[in-house]
């Protein structure tokens, strides 16, 4: 798993950022609830966009099942990104 952040200097450069990551990486779905706009990719990846700054957590060299439940490689990084944005205050 690869974490990284990228802060910007404003809003529009954000959402400008997120999108070119969501064109980039592919879309699979929206994630409601985290952050100011979060999605998951087709390789099981997670974006999510809170203030100024873009948290990609990527899960592409996870190999399936992981953990003693099992857990897919999206849901540990749903996981993840939530942990982290839910630490993040402030601009």
């Amino acid at each position: 798993m690869t974490l990284s952040v990228k802060e910007l200097a404003s809003a529009a450069a954000t959402t400008a950022y997120y999108d070119s990551l969501m064109a980039t990486l592919g879309f699979t779905k929206d994630l409601p609830g985290y952050a100011q706009g979060a999605f998951i990719s087709p390789s099981g990846s997670v974006v999510t966009q809170k203030d100024y700054k873009v948290l990609e957590v990527d899960v592409t060299r996870m190999p399936p099942g992981i953990g003693p439940y099992h857990y897919s490689p999206a849901t540990v990084a749903k996981a993840v990104a939530l942990e982290i944005i839910g630490c993040w205050t402030g601009k």
